[in-house]
């Protein structure tokens, strides 16, 4: 028994290691499609950072960006400037404190984001539909056994 518990185990490694490889590179023939739009824009690597940053916790101070990043308020000043130069990020007043400005994405960033996260959405459904009703069946099954596992469950009385 010590023998086929050994053999399912590294059956179940093996397949992992399949899904997570296959997982990386669906994920980059979907981006594929907006790598030109980034790539038009000539970031450096720490404006791509400073836009990313903003994408994902945004609207920020001009501070907090710098302790995300581990770099000083000067630095972060720079890289903003350029960021807004391109239309990725925008300057808002702070509601709150009016001595302070808070840092978003435009509207140009916000959609270079969202082309960049989902590739193109028409392109993924152009590949989605050509599959089988079968395995479509089982990619919702695979994505919602996933979802399981990382979906907080409701305790027992």
């Amino acid at each position: 028994m010590l023998q086929a518990d050994r053999a399912s185990h590294l059956e179940q490694e093996a397949l992992i290691d399949e899904v997570l490889e296959l997982q990386r590179r669906l994920a980059l023939a979907l981006q594929r499609s907006a790598m030109p739009e980034w790539v038009e824009l000539e970031l450096t690597m720490a404006q791509f950072k400073t836009a990313f940053v903003v994408a994902q916790k945004g609207p920020l101070s001009v501070n907090t960006i710098a302790e995300i990043l581990g770099v000083t308020q000067s630095t972060v000043s720079h890289l903003l400037d350029r960021l807004e130069q391109v239309a990725i990020v925008e300057r808002i007043p702070d509601t709150e404190d009016r001595r302070r400005t808070l840092v978003q994405l435009a509207s140009r960033g916000t959609a270079l984001m969202e082309t960049l996260r989902q590739g193109q959405r028409g392109d993924a459904h152009a590949l989605l539909s050509r599959l089988a009703p079968e395995d479509l069946r089982a990619l919702v099954q695979g994505f919602r056994a996933i979802l399981r596992l990382t979906e907080p469950q409701p305790k027992a009385p």
